[in-house]
């Protein structure tokens, strides 16, 4: 499975994090974000991510996809 995976922070209010997801495969999926971060670690949902710099990194799963996907994002300025 491959597509693109684009995660927009709006608001961050002390550890909670708004935004949204947009994950295009076979079609586009958009949907609200609430999550927390700790500092080091974005939770949200059923997903969750390391933070390292401009970099963020981990999995999430996906319906019908029992491994998962493998999300690497770069921070665009």
């Amino acid at each position: 499975m491959s597509g693109d995976y684009v995660l927009r922070i709006r608001k961050v209010e002390g550890e909670k994090v708004f935004g949204e997801v947009e994950f295009t495969n076979r079609g586009t999926t958009r949907t609200n974000l609430i999550g927390t971060f700790d500092g080091q670690r974005l939770t949200y949902g059923n997903g969750a991510l390391t933070v390292e710099g401009n970099r963020m990194t981990g999995t999430r799963p996906v319906t019908n996809f029992p491994r998962g996907i493998k999300i690497d994002l770069t921070k665009e300025k």
